[in-house]
């Protein structure tokens, strides 16, 4: 019996191959193996489950298809880029110019991009005008200004609702009321001050006490003077033919700068007039920005600085007077400021 034991073979439940019969070292690799086995079927049976409970908590969120690749998002973003986002209207503000023939409100926008300068203006700055204008489903007809070398942007008559729309645009930077103002007048009364000699006394000497007009030499001949209010009467005698540019910015159909108020002459004639101007051979830029109701628009008076920046060229060297008063609100101070 004892030589059977010692040669008998015996078949491992987890092995098919024979092994030796040992007590210790056999008890030790049976047990090993048993242990190797347990975790093979543990694994096997982890797995799936594991996945079914992925699945699971995928499913609700899968159910209208698998999630977008980043190139799909990436397109997501780029088209969403392009639509404006939903702007509540913008309330109409208290003195901002009402257009007579749409009832609606007036309005400037400025776009974020570079504008032209002096000179002629690119095809693409009206093209990005364009492409705001279309988006925001605005006819081009309603806009009463463009500018193209100041600034980028436009003015026109728009609903609240749609100057919202506007301001909503990616490309828009802002959209603001155009405000109404009217010319800066001074009232000359009993005070003897404001006669023309007390005028020219005053700027031909540091204590404003000069005997009489002293330009010192300076005529200013190659100077052009742009004045921009409520026009220049280029016929009058004070100026003979240096009135060299009459532009109108009202939209009243008139058409050039000619003065339809008196204001506008009266402040060339002191700037440039033959006999009492101060610069009596500078030429004149007549720019009107008065409407016939006396009314000066924000819009009106940044196109005519707009006008103003495109012909440097043939305007400068210059200087501009802008007898005005008014108020401006949002970022067109910054349109002023940029003119």
């Amino acid at each position: 019996m004892v030589a059977m034991d010692a040669d008998r073979t015996e078949l491992d439940p987890i092995r098919s191959d024979p092994i030796q019969s040992n007590p210790v070292q056999s008890d030790l690799i049976i047990e090993e193996e048993r242990k190797m086995f347990s975790q093979r079927i543990l694994s096997q049976l982890l797995v799936p489950l594991f996945s079914l409970t992925i699945l699971a908590l995928l499913a609700p969120a899968w159910s209208d298809g698998p999630p977008a690749s980043s190139k799909d998002r990436a397109r997501t973003i780029s088209v969403a880029a392009e639509t404006p986002d939903p702007v509540d209207s913008i309330p109409v503000q208290p003195g901002q110019v009402i257009d007579e023939a749409s009832g609606q409100p007036t309005w400037i926008v400025m776009l974020n991009e570079r504008p032209a300068g002096k000179g002629i203006a690119p095809l693409s700055i009206d093209a990005s005008v364009d492409v705001v204008l279309a988006t925001a489903n605005i006819p081009p007809d309603r806009l009463s200004h463009r500018y193209r070398h100041a600034i980028v942007g436009f003015a026109g008559a728009f609903s609240p609702a749609e100057a919202g729309q506007l301001a909503g645009d990616p490309r828009v930077v802002a959209v603001d009321p155009d405000l109404g103002g009217r010319l800066d007048r001074a009232a000359n009364g009993d005070d003897d001050r404001f006669d023309p000699p007390w005028e020219h006394r005053r700027i031909s000497s540091p204590d404003g006490d000069a005997p009489a007009l002293d330009r010192c030499g300076a005529t200013g001949a190659g100077v052009t003077v742009v004045v921009i209010d409520s026009g220049v009467n280029k016929d009058h005698s004070e100026f003979g033919d240096r009135v060299r540019w009459s532009v109108n910015f009202t939209g009243d159909g008139a058409p050039d700068g000619d003065d339809k108020d008196g204001h506008g002459t009266g402040v060339a004639s002191i700037a440039a007039g033959s006999t009492i101007g101060i610069a009596p051979e500078a030429s004149i830029a007549a720019l009107r920005v008065e409407q016939l109701d006396g009314v000066i628009t924000n819009a009106a008076v940044i196109a005519a600085l707009d006008w103003t920046v495109g012909q440097a060229d043939e305007l400068f060297p210059a200087v501009a007077n802008l007898s005005l008063s008014g108020a401006a609100i949002g970022i067109i101070p910054s349109a002023y400021e940029a003119a």
